[in-house]
């Protein structure tokens, strides 16, 4: 099946269990490309996006006038060609994101369209909860933000706008080609996202950035629509984590199309770090390697910097507690 030209959404799921969606093409779309909301045991392989909003973008809304999760969800050997993300989950998220995995996916930019907004996207801002998700051997060229975590509290079609949660997060194999900004994962106040694992990550950058934009502040945006690019520029130039209880890099290289000053990990607020294995190239008069305020319980192991001793490794506000250093 091909849907071309879609004016809305091309393919719609609410409420539906038990969808497998196959072979299907996408083809100049003017919205998302395939939305199951509050839907269940939904497969999704070798299909082909092409759509100016999400690609694949599972949502958990409030439409059915209940809270129900999309759960079971599978998305396999897709391509993906978008102005916005590739794959999404949210923005609505007023019931729960469950039990989820991705694999062999492949996102491009189309040529006559903006850069992709990010690759990959887990949003919960309206209080559902978002955990178990697996995200493995996804490739992307020409990116905004490559992967980008998000907790907040809009509260929509909540009475009292209250968090939920974003936890055990698995993302493994991804590379990411002439990206502009960070990944960037980041809760908010006292709802610090959970258990994210990052590995085998090959991320390029285009890289140009100074060491002002090191100390630039990032805007909390906690009420706001959740999208990279309305955090403005960022004081790491590869991973910005911020409010996260749990989080391993592991295997993260770096390549760098401009030399870049700001710190490759650029940490705040951070409870149980364990870095191995990141390799990022040297610039004159840099940033160290990575950067920490207010981390607790750090763990940072053979990870690799041209020129470590000019640059320097690690640093470390008065608020850090038990650092552990092993280049």
């Amino acid at each position: 099946m091909t849907i071309r030209n879609a004016p809305n959404y091309a393919v719609s799921l609410l409420g539906c269990d038990h969808v497998l969606i196959e072979g299907v093409a996408v083809r100049n779309g003017y919205c998302d490309g395939i939305d199951p909301d509050a839907s269940r045991f939904v497969q999704i392989s070798h299909c082909y996006i092409e759509s100016r909003d999400d690609a694949i973008v599972p949502k958990a809304s409030f439409s059915l006038g209940v809270r129900r999760a999309t759960e079971y969800l599978t998305v396999s050997d897709c391509i993906l060609v978008t102005a916005c993300n590739g794959f999404k989950l949210g923005t609505e998220s007023g019931g729960d994101f469950k039990h989820i995995v991705v694999s062999n996916c492949i996102l491009r930019r189309h040529p006559e369209w903006r850069v992709p907004t990010s690759g990959i996207a887990l949003e919960s801002v309206d209080g559902g909860r978002l955990e178990n998700v697996s995200i493995t051997n996804f490739v992307m060229d020409q990116v905004h933000c490559p992967i980008f975590l998000r907790l907040g509290n809009r509260g929509r079609d909540q009475s009292t706008p209250t968090p939920g949660c974003l936890r055990n997060i698995i993302i493994d194999n991804i590379i990411a080609g002439d990206a502009q900004q960070a990944c960037l994962l980041t809760g908010i106040p006292g709802y610090p996202l959970e258990n994210i694992s990052l590995s085998r990550l090959n991320l390029t950058y285009r890289g140009g950035g100074s060491r002002e934009q090191a100390n630039l502040t990032v805007p909390e945006l906690i009420d706001a629509y959740p999208s990279p690019d309305k955090f403005g520029d960022l004081p790491g130039v590869a991973v910005y984590a911020r409010h996260v209880r749990g989080l391993d890099l592991d295997h993260v290289r770096v390549s760098l199309l401009a030399p870049d000053s700001r710190p490759a990990f650029y940490g705040q607020d951070v409870v149980d770090l364990d870095v191995e294995a990141l390799n990022v190239p040297f610039a004159a008069g840099a940033e160290p390697l990575l950067r920490l305020f207010n981390v607790r319980q750090a763990l940072i192991r053979a990870s690799a910097l041209w020129n470590a001793e000019e640059q320097g490794f690690v640093q470390q506000d008065s608020a850090c507690v038990d650092i552990m250093v092993k280049p």
